[in-house]
């Protein structure tokens, strides 16, 4: 792990120092030099040290607060790319379907696309009305096609 200091230094200045250690690539990711060290965590995503605690540093360059439950998405599908204009936040959905586009061309939120309408209240259990409505349907249909 990258350990920045001892120093307490704040979330902004932070980025800008891991941000004054970066390349830039041809597609504009920004990336670690080499001979800078830092580590990998879990899935390969660029970790450091901050404040005692061990942070992916997308997360803490998207968050202003950590414990978010939303995830830091790459439009660039680089995991190792640092550059905030690559960053946008968004919900595990939405970071699941991005392998579907091509970098560069997901969409902001999956929310148009795939929306549930909370209104309707689908999760709730039916009313005994329903119910009833329902098996009653259910066997008209069945007497239709079976015979009585």
């Amino acid at each position: 792990m990258l350990v920045h200091s001892r120093k307490k230094f704040s979330r902004e200045e932070t980025i800008e120092w891991l941000l004054s250690h970066t390349l830039e690539t041809k597609n504009g990711c920004l990336e670690f030099e080499e001979d800078f060290w830092w580590s990998f965590g879990t899935g390969g995503y660029p970790k450091i040290t901050w404040r005692g605690r061990n942070i992916n540093i997308c997360r803490l360059i998207c968050f202003e607060d950590l414990t978010s439950p939303l995830v830091t998405r790459h439009r660039c599908h680089n995991k190792s790319c640092i550059n905030p204009d690559h960053l946008i936040c968004g919900t595990t959905f939405d970071n699941w379907h991005d392998n579907k586009y091509p970098a560069f061309e997901m969409p902001d939120s999956y929310e148009s696309i795939f929306s549930i309408d909370h209104e309707d209240e689908w999760w709730q259990d039916p009313s005994d009305e329903e119910l009833e409505e329902e098996y009653q349907q259910e066997l008209e249909e069945r007497v239709k096609e079976y015979g009585a």
